[in-house]
């Protein structure tokens, strides 16, 4: 999904900003293969919030600067799926405004190398910071979304300061990470890695 949007973004004149859609129900098309397999029987519409997340950070992690949650139904439906649709957007939403200085004026400057294919991290730069967002990936994640591929990562940047500190940002708050500076570059140790991390590099206090 992240190298799809970044060359589409590259068709559109230079500066032209771009959003992206977050899909928060199966598409209709599918809606209707499930009750051809269940023979007639409906499916109880459901979602998961971690992969509606994932899905968000993505479209960030690719420049984008702005986000439409697409929906067949409204919101204000009184069912349990439909609760927790809102839910979901509303957090996702919440985690958005603590990145919001980075998705509003931050450039996709490069792609940092993690070492096998299941961990991703880009990087996006505004004048005295770096935001990385660093995604884990499985195979079939985008049907199902199981536990994350490795509990901790180690990530490599160059170009880091001596002044430099690393934070994660979450919406359960502000938490410094463990950095180590050497002549190649900061390493940063994130333990407990979740399936996307929001990780702030600067010597500004957080």
């Amino acid at each position: 999904m992240r190298r799809w949007l970044l060359a589409r973004s590259r068709l559109a004149r230079p500066g032209t900003p771009t959003l992206a859609v977050i899909e928060t129900q199966r598409p209709t098309r599918l809606g209707e293969q499930l009750i051809e397999f269940s023979r007639g029987t409906p499916w109880d519409e459901d979602i998961d919030p971690e992969q509606l997340r994932l899905e968000a950070l993505h479209a960030i992690a690719s420049g984008a600067r702005g986000l439409i949650f697409h929906s067949h139904e409204p919101l204000a439906i009184d069912t349990g799926p439909a609760a927790l649709r809102t839910d979901a957007i509303r957090l996702v939403n919440m985690e958005l405004r603590l990145l919001e200085p980075w998705i509003a004026a931050g450039q996709v400057t490069e792609e940092l190398a993690a070492g096998d294919a299941t961990l991703q991290v880009s990087v996006l730069q505004t004048d005295r910071s770096r935001l990385l967002i660093a995604t884990q990936h499985a195979s079939a994640q985008q049907f199902v979304l199981g536990p994350p591929p490795r509990s901790s990562a180690s990530l490599l940047v160059s170009g880091v300061g001596a002044s430099d500190q690393a934070y994660l940002l979450s919406l359960a708050g502000i938490k410094k990470l463990k950095i180590a500076h050497s002549g190649g570059g900061a390493r940063i140790a994130l333990d407990n890695a979740p399936h996307a991390a929001a990780i702030v590099l600067t010597q500004d206090p957080l």
